[in-house]
């Protein structure tokens, strides 16, 4: 969450131009984090809310299962700030250039996977 924060801040200090030079670097963590398809929501699904084999020790005053949708919540209001700051144009050339690169990789995953099981 920290890592977030430091880039809304750091955009916040940058006019528009300087922040564009940025955008993918920003976007690309912020990508991950809200995407409902990808690997941080799959992992979500499979240990969050599952009981552990062992107690987790009480070193945090929140709730584990509140950390994804705390992180994906302030992922989506960096996402809008980060919209707002260099424009509707620039945000969603790069978020599509973005989802497209990550939805590629996967269907490369997906046939390198399938690939690995018809051999053996």
């Amino acid at each position: 969450m920290a890592i977030l924060r430091f880039f809304a801040g750091v955009l916040e200090s940058l006019d528009q131009d300087q922040a564009k030079g940025f955008l993918v670097h920003v976007l690309n963590p912020i990508h991950r984090i809200t995407d409902e398809s990808g690997d941080l929501s799959a992992a979500q699904g499979e240990s969050i809310g599952k009981p552990l084999s062992m107690p987790l020790p009480k070193c945090h005053p929140w709730d584990i299962a509140d950390i994804p949708d705390d992180l994906r919540q302030l992922g989506v209001e960096v996402r809008d700030f980060v919209q707002t700051k260099v424009g509707v144009t620039d945000f969603s050339r790069v978020w599509e250039n973005l989802r497209r690169h990550t939805t590629e990789k996967r269907e490369d995953r997906r046939q390198a996977k399938n690939q690995l099981v018809r051999s053996h």
